[in-house]
């Protein structure tokens, strides 16, 4: 078999576990029950546009050789990939997940593009490996967005993301040279039971006057005069992610 179509099937109570699977095409594809693709091996470029997940979906340790597309995708309950390998390009943007969302220790080995896309609730990147560039340009995370101990060998944009709710970057580990954008990037100013925002380094989060209860990310006063004036906002970036 040297490619799955199954554009735009329905497909109940789905269970992939530990399959290899020659270019599959899932798009349009809903998923009703729980879908399960953990430890699968997807060959080829893996094509799930505009899906529908409409249960728990797990592609936790799951290796996609080819580029893994999910653009315009929707994920009704929670999410998995931990543990996930994006050996090429990884494609999330305008995905929208209504539950929480799990990349944890996940591997994206080639640039990811989750740019417009939509968290409403917790989005956990915790011990992620960005190995390239990843972008959540214009990203919205309504819940909270926990990046802790992720580590970035690539440039990472955030430019015009907003985060609703707690923003954790701490224990990060940032490559030399590599440059975190965040221009245009806000979030809430107080968040409950004392908790604070961790940020970026160089990065701090100031007022923004015409938003009252949100700030909006700046570099900070410390850092150099050269970085306060590369890269600090939307306009001055080189290159932007495709759409």
């Amino acid at each position: 078999m040297d490619r799955i179509d199954l554009t735009g099937a329905t497909l109940i109570d789905t269970d992939f576990t530990g399959c290899h699977l020659p270019q599959p095409d899932f798009t349009r594809a809903h998923f009703h029950g729980n879908a399960a693709f953990d430890n699968a091996h997807f060959h080829g470029n893996a094509a799930f546009d505009n899906a529908h997940f409409h249960r728990d979906t797990a592609f936790d340790n799951a290796h996609f050789h080819g580029n893994g597309s999910f653009i315009g995708s929707r994920f009704h309950e929670t999410a998995w990939f931990s543990g996930t390998h994006f050996h090429e390009t990884a494609w999330l943007r305008d995905t929208y997940f209504r539950e929480t969302a799990m990349f944890n220790d996940t591997n994206f080995h080639q640039n990811a593009w989750f740019h417009r896309s939509h968290f409403r609730q917790t989005a956990v990147f915790n011990d992620a490996h960005f190995h390239k560039s990843v972008w959540f340009r214009n990203t919205h995370f309504q819940e909270d967005a926990g990046f802790i101990g992720a580590d970035f060998h690539g440039d990472a944009g955030f430019i015009g993301a907003h985060f609703h709710g707690y923003a954790g970057f701490g224990d990060m580990a940032l490559e030399e040279g590599v440059e975190f954008l965040c221009g245009g990037a806000m979030a809430v100013m107080e968040l409950p039971a004392g908790r604070r925002h961790s940020w970026p380094p160089d990065w701090v989060l100031t007022p923004d006057p015409d938003k009252p209860g949100w700030g909006r990310l700046q570099l900070s006063r410390t850092s150099s005069p050269q970085r306060r004036g590369f890269r600090a906002h939307e306009s001055t970036v080189p290159s932007t992610p495709p759409d």
